[in-house]
């Protein structure tokens, strides 16, 4: 099963929530978890490509459709105007059978858009709670060695930085999925271009 298998799990998932409920975690439980989480990452990032051109291959395919439906719908209407009512006929019933075979490939697409949004909201979220978790390991280990009198001289690095950084990256996905979300319902701006190749 894919990635996306687990995608409310993943999501639901709360780092904090760890130390909440086991107490105090020390270094080796929390490392088990941060491999856990990388592991989810190298497998999104081995399925993301793949989900992102089946969203491409769904829209293209829809895109198409449309556009053979307008030339119709647009065919239908020159016969009319020209008083070719049967050829207008002909043209209709076309486009209302092609309009069938649209519905379908829609839902593929609304689908096939829904899994790459997946992609970017479970992206963001492993990003955060591997950051997070490396800056707990590092603290641990600090925390350890100040304990035992060693020197622990790891840099952590600047966390707060980091993990704005992640808030913001996270924010451009919830950006980009409310602007796919728009689109999803009829991507007409696909297929103007095609249009307006049947027009020429």
């Amino acid at each position: 099963m894919g990635i996306l298998s687990r995608f409310r799990d993943i999501m639901a998932s709360n780092v904090n929530a760890i130390f909440k409920k086991n107490g105090d975690v020390d270094e080796k439980k929390l490392k088990k978890y941060l491999d856990s989480v990388r592991s989810d990452m190298g497998q999104l990032k081995a399925e993301a490509e793949a989900i992102r051109d089946n969203e491409r291959r769904a829209a293209a395919s829809y895109s198409e459709k449309l556009a053979e439906i307008d030339k119709f719908r647009r065919y239908a209407d020159e016969a009319e105007a020209s008083g070719n009512a049967g050829d207008a006929a002909q043209y209709r019933l076309r486009a209302d059978t092609l309009e069938r075979e649209a519905a379908p490939l829609k839902d593929k697409y609304d689908a096939a858009s829904e899994d790459s949004v997946k992609v970017e909201q479970l992206t963001s979220k492993l990003e955060s709670d591997i950051a997070e978790l490396e800056a707990k390991v590092g603290i641990i280990k600090s925390q350890n060695a100040v304990a035992s009198g060693e020197s622990y001289a790891e840099p952590l690095g600047d966390v707060n930085a980091r993990l704005d950084a992640l808030n913001k990256k996270a924010d451009e996905y919830v950006d980009l999925a409310n602007a796919r979300a728009e689109l999803s319902g009829d991507p007409r701006q696909d297929i103007i271009d095609l249009t307006k190749k049947y027009d020429e």
